[in-house]
C-alpha cells in the first residue's frame, strides 16, 4: 500500500491483472503514485479490472497502456507483463500506424471512434498474424469537461468468425458442383478455381486424380504462385519420394493424411502473391468417394499469416471431402449417362426396329389381301395364276420372318434349344452356298465356293448353321452390285472358320462396333432394298455363340466386307455326342430357296407386265433400271410407281395399268428422273426404299419447279396419326397406309389426278394473270423512263433495282448496269446511316408509304463527294394477290432550292447577329449611362447639399441678423423680412428634398436600410404614402453598386405607386439568401392596363421601368413584373456578397 491509499480500491478484485497493479511500484511508471491519480483514471481503471469484456486504457500524452485479464490473449508472450503501464507504441508497433493517428485525434477533438471487425496483423503467435477487431476509443474527460486525459477502449476479436465463414464460402462454393456434362478431371478444375479464391487460407493446392489399382496418381489440377512448377506430373505408390519434399507417395500407400512443417528446411521457398512471407506449413489428404477407396490426393499449403491448428487441418479435410462427393456425384451421373444413352440408344433402335418389322409385315399382308379382295369379290371366288402365286410366296415370307423373330424371341429369353447332329460341315455348307449360284449369275456377280473336305464331323445344329450361312450369304448378296462374292470353310488350329466374303458396298468404320447388335441397321447403306429387320447379324452371332463360337468382320467403307464365323471341332456347350435328341424347330422348313426367292426379287424382272422387251438389268441401282414400260391403256395421264419390292411394283401395275399408263422402278432415284423425262402425272412411292427413299423424293419433287405441282402419294408401312401428320407435313398430298384396298388406292389415285387437273388449270390461269400484270408493269415501266423525274424499282425485301430511268441515273451518277440486280445498300453504301434506308424497311413491313422533304444526302459520285437535297416517295408495290413485291422509288432534285433558302438564312442570321451586337452595344451604352448619371446624381446632391445649402444657410443667418439690428422702427421692412425668410426655409426644405432624391446622403454615410427608412418616412410625409417596410434583420452593408442599385429599384417602384396606382399603400420586402438580395415592391392598387409581361407588345413602359430593368441586368440578377386588376408587384434578385 502507498501511503494511506486503499490500492484495493483503485485495482479491484482477485484478478491477476488486479494483483500485479496492486503489487507494481506506479513510482517509477509515468503514472506515479496512485494516491495521486486523478479521480476519472481511478474510476477507468476500476471499471476495467471489473470487466470481463477486453477493456485497453490509455493515458497521458504518452498513451501509457492499463489492461484486465480479458485482454491478455490479445497480448502474447512477448508483450506481457513486459508492456504494462508503458507507452502503448511500444506493445503495438506493428499497427501503430492504424491506430496512433486514430488515438491522437481522440486526444485533440474529443470524439470518439467506432472500428467495426478491421483487418490488422498482430505480433503474437506469427509475426504478422491475421487478426479482425471490433474496438472503439472513449475519450475520458478531466473535470473541465473540455481535455482529454485518456481514452477508454473495450473491444472484441472476431478472427474466428470472419475467417470460419470464409472458410465456409469456400466450402460452399465447392459443394455447389454440377455434375451434368462433366468429367472427374473437369470437378477437380472446378474445385480449384473455387480455391483460387481464397488465397489467404489457401496458399497452393494440388489435387490429383488416382488410377483405377491405387497405384499411381496424375496431377489433374493446380492452385500454384504465378510461373511457378512445384507439383510432380506423376506419382506412384511404390516410389520412395526421398527428393520430394510432399510425401504424396506414402500418403498413397498409407491412405493417412500427413501434415508436411517447416517447408523451407525441406528446400522447398513458396511465398503465396498475397503476402512476402514463405509458407510453412501444408498437408497431404487422400481423397475418397467411398469408405475405403481412394480416388485423388489433395496438397494443400496453409496461409503464411495464420497459425497451423486443428480447426486448418479440419479445414483441409473437409476440401477433401467434398471434392470427393463431387468425383462420386459426377462418375455416379456418367454411369447413370452412359446407362440413360444406352437405353436411348436401344429405345431409338427398338423403334426403328419395329418401323421396319412393320413394314416387313404390312407389305406382305397388302400383297396377300389385295388379290384376296378381289378375288372375293369376282364371280368365281378363286385366286389363280400370278396372284395366288404372289399370295403363296409373301406367306412363306411372313412365316420365315415369324420364325426368325420367335428364334430370337428364344435366345433373348435363354429358352433356344440346339438339336446336335453328327455333320460334314464342308459338305452341308457347300449345299446351301451352292443354291445362291443362279442368283449370283443373274446379277453379274462372280461367285466362288471352296469347301474342302474335314475329316473330323462337327457336332452341328443344321437348322442353326443353315440360318448362319444363308443370312451372311444373303447381306453379301444383298449389298454387293459388281465384283465378287466368295465362300469358304476349312479347319484352322482345331477349329472351322467360315468366311463369307464380298467387293460391295462395305461397312464404315464407325458402324462395326455396333453391327451385331440386336436392332441395329447401318444408315444410309446403299444395297438392292432396303428391306430387312435388324436382327439378322445379330441372330448370326447368338447361334454361333451356342456353338461355342465367335463371328468377327472386317470392312472398308466402298470396298467390300468379310465376315468369319469360327466355331471348335469340340463344342463346349455339347458334353458327349449323339446325345440330344433330334428337335423340330418352327423354322425347319425354311430352307435355302425362300432366301434365294427372296434374293431374286431384288432383281428387276426379266420381262413387265405388258410382255414388252426391258431393258438390260443394269448392275448398280443408282442407274436407270426400269421395271416395267409404259403399259398398254390410251389414257393420256402418266403415273410413275417406286416401290423396291417386286411383288408390290407387279401388283401395283396391274391395279392401275388398265386405267393409266404406268411406270414402275425399283427405287426413287429412278423414277425422279423419269418423271423429268416422261412428264408424270402422278406419282406413288413407298417411304422405305434404297438409294432415294420416299421423303427424299417427295423433296426433290417439290424443288423441281416442273414437277412441284404433281401430286405425290407416299405408301408406308407406318401406321397412326403421327406417321401420317409426318408425311402430310413433308408436302406429300396423301398418305397411304399397308396394307390397302385395291378400291382405294384406285379411289385417291383418280381424286389426285383430278385435283392435279384443276391445279394445272389455276396454275395456267395464274400465269395468265401474271403475263397481263407484267405487261402493265411494263407498260408503266415505259410512262417512268420518258419521265423528268428520277424513278427506281426496288424489288423483294433486300430492295434489288430491277429498274431506274435515265433521270435515276443522271441524278445518282450510276449506270443501269451497275444497279441491275444488287441491292439499294450494296448499290449506295455511302447512304447508311443517312435516313434513307429505315423508312424503306418501315414500308416493306407495313406496307404504308413513306415520304419526306428536302432531305440531304451525301453521294459518291466517281469518287467525289457530292451533297445534294431530295424530296422523295416509298410507294409499296403490290402483286395481283395484293402481296407486297417490291418498292417505287421516286424523287425530285431540290437542292438549287435548298441551297437559296440556306444563302438566305445565312443572311437573317448574319443581319440578326448584328443587331444583336448593335443591341448589346446600345445596352453597354445604356449601363454606361446609368452609372454616369447615378455618379452625376450623386455629385449634384452633393454640390446641392454641400454648395447652395450652405449658401442659403449663411444668407438666411444675414437676413436673420438684419431683421434684429431693424427693430422695430421700420415694421413693413420687418414683416418682408420674415416671409423672405419663410420663404428661404421653404428653398432649404426643398433643396433638401431635392438633394435626397438625387442621391441620398445616408445611402453612403449608414447604408441602406436607414436610407430606405428616411425615404419612406419621406414619402408617406409628403404624398401620404403608407409604405410596410419588411427588412431582414441579419442584411449587412453591401457593395455600393448594389446598394445603389436596390434603392433607386424601390424608389422607382413606389414613385409609379404614388403616381398611377391609385392606392395610399404599398409594401416593400428585401431578404438575403443564397448569397442573393431579393427585393419585392407590392401594391393593391389598380394595376397596369393591358399588361401581360415585360415582353408585351402591347404596353409601352417608361424610362423608369426600363431603367430599372437595365440597372438588374448589368448586376448580373433578374428583374420581373407581374400585374392585374388587384395589384402589381415588382421583384428583382441580384447576386451579392455581403461584407
Amino acid at each position: 500500500m502507498e501511503g494511506s491509499l486503499n490500492l484495493t480500491s483503485v485495482f479491484p478484485g482477485s484478478s491477476e491483472m488486479a494483483r500485479r497493479m496492486r503489487e507494481l511500484d506506479w513510482s517509477l511508471t509515468d503514472f506515479g503514485s496512485p494516491e495521486y491519480w486523478p479521480e476519472n483514471l481511478k474510476v477507468a481503471v476500476s471499471m476495467c479490472l471489473s470487466s470481463r469484456f477486453p477493456v485497453l486504457l490509455w493515458w497521458g500524452p504518452k498513451l501509457n497502456v492499463l489492461y484486465n485479464d480479458a485482454y491478455l490473449p490479445w497480448l502474447g508472450r512477448e508483450k506481457h507483463p513486459r508492456g504494462l503501464a508503458r507507452p502503448g507504441i511500444e506493445s503495438w508497433p506493428e499497427i501503430w500506424n492504424t491506430i496512433g493517428p486514430m488515438l491522437q485525434g481522440v486526444r485533440a477533438t474529443g470524439t470518439a471512434t467506432w472500428s467495426e471487425g478491421k483487418e490488422l496483423y498482430f505480433n503474437r503467435k506469427l509475426l504478422k498474424e491475421e487478426v479482425y477487431i471490433t474496438w472503439t476509443y472513449a475519450p475520458i474527460f478531466a473535470a473541465d469537461g473540455s481535455t482529454v486525459d485518456g481514452i477508454f477502449s473495450p473491444c472484441t476479436e472476431i478472427t474466428e468468425q470472419v475467417i470460419g465463414a470464409r472458410r465456409l464460402e469456400t466450402l460452399r462454393k465447392i459443394g455447389i458442383h454440377s455434375p451434368e456434362h462433366r468429367s472427374s478431371e473437369a470437378a477437380c478444375q472446378q474445385a480449384a478455381a473455387v480455391l483460387t479464391e481464397n488465397p489467404r487460407d489457401i496458399s497452393f493446392a494440388a489435387i490429383y486424380l488416382v488410377n483405377a489399382s491405387g497405384s499411381e496418381a496424375r496431377l489433374t489440377a493446380s492452385v500454384s504462385p504465378a510461373g511457378k512448377d512445384i507439383f510432380p506430373q506423376q506419382l506412384s505408390a511404390s516410389e520412395a519420394n526421398s527428393s520430394s519434399p510432399w510425401s504424396l507417395g506414402r500418403v498413397l500407400r498409407s491412405r493417412c493424411a500427413e501434415e508436411i512443417e517447416d517447408l523451407a528446411e525441406r528446400g522447398t521457398q513458396i511465398s503465396c502473391e498475397l503476402w512476402p512471407e514463405p509458407v510453412k506449413n501444408a498437408i497431404a489428404i487422400p481423397i475418397f468417394d467411398g469408405p475405403e477407396t481412394p480416388v485423388g490426393l489433395l496438397l494443400a499449403g496453409a496461409g503464411a499469416r495464420r497459425p497451423w491448428d486443428a480447426a486448418y487441418r479440419a479445414f483441409f479435410e473437409l476440401i477433401a471431402g467434398h471434392i470427393g462427393s463431387a468425383i462420386s456425384e459426377t462418375k455416379a451421373y456418367e454411369h447413370e449417362r452412359k446407362r440413360a444413352e444406352s437405353l436411348a440408344e436401344l429405345d431409338r433402335a427398338k423403334t426403328a426396329f419395329f418401323n421396319n418389322i412393320s413394314h416387313e409385315f404390312r407389305t406382305p399382308l397388302t400383297l396377300m389381301l389385295g388379290p384376296t379382295e378381289a378375288a372375293l369379290n369376282s364371280s368365281e371366288c378363286a385366286l389363280r395364276g400370278r396372284e395366288l402365286e404372289m399370295v403363296h410366296h409373301n406367306q412363306l415370307r411372313l412365316l420365315k420372318l415369324v420364325n426368325a423373330l420367335l428364334d430370337f424371341s428364344r435366345i433373348e429369353e435363354g429358352r433356344m434349344q440346339a438339336s446336335f447332329q453328327p455333320t460334314d460341315i464342308a459338305l452341308f455348307t457347300g449345299e446351301l452356298a451352292s443354291a445362291f449360284r443362279s442368283a449370283m449369275e443373274r446379277a453379274g456377280l462372280e461367285y466362288v465356293v471352296d469347301y474342302p473336305a474335314i475329316d473330323q464331323s462337327i457336332l452341328l445344329d443344321r437348322d442353326m448353321w443353315e440360318k448362319i450361312v444363308l443370312n451372311l450369304i444373303s447381306n453379301a448378296f444383298k449389298y454387293t452390285f459388281e465384283g465378287k462374292v466368295s465362300v469358304s470353310i476349312r479347319s484352322v488350329d482345331g477349329r472351322v472358320e467360315l468366311q463369307v466374303r464380298d467387293t460391295g458396298t462395305g461397312i464404315p468404320e464407325h458402324e462395326l462396333p455396333n453391327i451385331f447388335k440386336r436392332f441395329h441397321r447401318v444408315a444410309n447403306a446403299k444395297g438392292r432394298s432396303i428391306e430387312g429387320t435388324g436382327i439378322g447379324l445379330a441372330l448370326v452371332q447368338e447361334l454361333v455363340k451356342i456353338h461355342g463360337g465367335t463371328v468377327r468382320v472386317e470392312s472398308t467403307d466402298g470396298k467390300g466386307s468379310c465376315f468369319t464365323v469360327s466355331i471348335p471341332h469340340v463344342n463346349p456347350n455339347v458334353r458327349t455326342e449323339g446325345t440330344s435328341a433330334p428337335r423340330m424347330l418352327v423354322s425347319n422348313i425354311i430352307r435355302a430357296d425362300s432366301f434365294v426367292e427372296e434374293a431374286l426379287r431384288w432383281l428387276p424382272s426379266g420381262s413387265n407386265a405388258s410382255g414388252k422387251e426391258e431393258l438390260p438389268i443394269q448392275p448398280d441401282p443408282a442407274t436407270s433400271s426400269f421395271s416395267a414400260l409404259v403399259s398398254d391403256s390410251r389414257s393420256d395421264e402418266l403415273i410413275a410407281i417406286a416401290d423396291d419390292n417386286a411383288d408390290m411394283r407387279q401388283y401395283l401395275y396391274r391395279l392401275l395399268s388398265p386405267r393409266y399408263r404406268v411406270l414402275v422402278f425399283s427405287n426413287g432415284a429412278d423414277a425422279l428422273a423419269a418423271a423429268r423425262e416422261y412428264g408424270a402425272d402422278l406419282i406413288i412411292a413407298d417411304v422405305m426404299m434404297p438409294v432415294l427413299d420416299g421423303f427424299g423424293l417427295l423433296k426433290a419433287v417439290r424443288a423441281d419447279p416442273v414437277l412441284r405441282l404433281k401430286p405425290l402419294i407416299l405408301l408406308s408401312a407406318r401406321a397412326g396419326e403421327e406417321a401420317r401428320v409426318e408425311g402430310m407435313e413433308a408436302g406429300a398430298d396423301d398418305y397411304l397406309v399397308k396394307p390397302f384396298t385395291a378400291r382405294e388406292l384406285l379411289a385417291r389415285a383418280g381424286a389426285h389426278l383430278k385435283l392435279a387437273r384443276f391445279r394445272m388449270e389455276a396454275a395456267e390461269a395464274e400465269r395468265r394473270l401474271r403475263a397481263e400484270v407484267e405487261n402493265e408493269r411494263n407498260r408503266l415501266r415505259d410512262s417512268f423512263s420518258q419521265g423528268p423525274a428520277p424513278v427506281a424499282i426496288l424489288d423483294g425485301f433486300e430492295y434489288r433495282f430491277t429498274f431506274v430511268n435515265d433521270a435515276f441515273v443522271s441524278l445518282f451518277g450510276r449506270p443501269f448496269k451497275l444497279l441491275q440486280g444488287r441491292t439499294f445498300r450494296e448499290s449506295f453504301p455511302e447512304m447508311e446511316g443517312q435516313g434513307y434506308f429505315e423508312p424503306l424497311d418501315a414500308v416493306y413491313e407495313t406496307g404504308l408509304a413513306y415520304g419526306s422533304r428536302e432531305m440531304r444526302l451525301v453521294l459518291n459520285r466517281s469518287g467525289v463527294e457530292v451533297t445534294i437535297y431530295l424530296d422523295f416517295t416509298y410507294l409499296p408495290m403490290c402483286n395481283a394477290a395484293g402481296d407486297l413485291e417490291g418498292i417505287l422509288f421516286q424523287c425530285a432534285d431540290v437542292t438549287d432550292k435548298q441551297v437559296t433558302r440556306s444563302k438566305l438564312e445565312q443572311r437573317v442570321n448574319e443581319r440578326t447577329a448584328d443587331l444583336e451586337q448593335a443591341r448589346d452595344n446600345l445596352r453597354t451604352l445604356n449601363q454606361d449611362l446609368l452609372i454616369a448619371q447615378e455618379e452625376e446624381r450623386r455629385r449634384l446632391s452633393l454640390e446641392l447639399h454641400d454648395g447652395a445649402g450652405q449658401w442659403i444657410v449663411a444668407l438666411r443667418w444675414k437676413l436673420s441678423s438684419l431683421a434684429g439690428l431693424l427693430g422695430g422702427e421700420s415694421q413693413p421692412m420687418v414683416r418682408g423680412l420674415n416671409e423672405a425668410l419663410e420663404l428661404l426655409d421653404c428653398l432649404t426644405q426643398e433643396l433638401r428634398t431635392v438633394s435626397y432624391l438625387l442621391h441620398p446622403p445616408l445611402l453612403e454615410d449608414s447604408g441602406l436600410v436607414a436610407a430606405l427608412r428616411q425615404y419612406t418616412d419621406g414619402l408617406y410625409e409628403r404624398n401620404g404614402l403608407a409604405v410596410n417596410l419588411q427588412i431582414d434583420a441579419n442584411l449587412r452593408r453591401m457593395p455600393r453598386d448594389i446598394e445603389a442599385t436596390v434603392f433607386r429599384i424601390v424608389q422607382e417602384s413606389l414613385t409609379n405607386v404614388h403616381k398611377h396606382a391609385k392606392t395610399k399603400s404599398a409594401t416593400v420586402r428585401i431578404w438575403y439568401e443564397s448569397e442573393s438580395i431579393e427585393v419585392v415592391i407590392g401594391d393593391s392598387g389598380i394595376g397596369i392596363p393591358g399588361f401581360s409581361s415585360l415582353d408585351s407588345p402591347n404596353v409601352r413602359f417608361g424610362v423608369g421601368i426600363q431603367g430599372m430593368r437595365e440597372r438588374a441586368r448589368y448586376l448580373n440578377g433578374t428583374f420581373n413584373i407581374q400585374s392585374t386588376t388587384s395589384g402589381t408587384v415588382v421583384s428583382a434578385t441580384l447576386p451579392c456578397t455581403m461584407g
